[in-house]
């Protein structure tokens, strides 16, 4: 049985806000990757003048890219502040509950051992887990 929510994940390690923030930001930047989708641009039916279509959807072309670099500098920044910290990401997916506005889940920010005190707050009376 899930015990913990994910904004509980980082609670009693150094720097806990820091991690809240840098593993929510890196889930909705999951979220917004996903949203920025290609609309495949208008119809090229609906006009009459070729070149008025191909600026159109060029326009829209641009929109999507704008987005996608955004997104990708965003998720660059994030990587780069968890590894000047010496975290790693950890998938605690199936241990704590989503309780986020995300459809991407937050992923515990540390290290190793500390990933391993995350295990035993989770579950205590499970000795093997690691």
């Amino acid at each position: 049985m899930i015990q913990m929510n994910y904004t509980e994940m980082h609670e009693g390690f150094p720097l806990s806000e820091l991690r809240d923030f840098l593993s929510a930001a890196m889930a909705k930047s999951y979220d917004d990757e996903a949203n920025n989708q290609r609309t495949g641009g208008p119809l090229r039916s609906t006009y009459e003048d070729t070149f008025d279509w191909a600026i159109d959807h060029a326009k829209e072309e641009i929109k999507y890219f704008k987005k996608y670099i955004e997104n990708i500098e965003t998720k660059k920044a994030i990587i780069k502040l968890i590894e000047m910290n010496g975290w790693k990401e950890h998938d605690v997916s199936e241990d704590a509950y989503n309780n986020t506005p995300y459809r991407n889940h937050m992923c515990f920010l540390g290290t190793e051992d500390e990933l391993e005190e995350l295990h035993h707050k989770i579950y205590p009376q499970d000795e093997t887990r690691t």
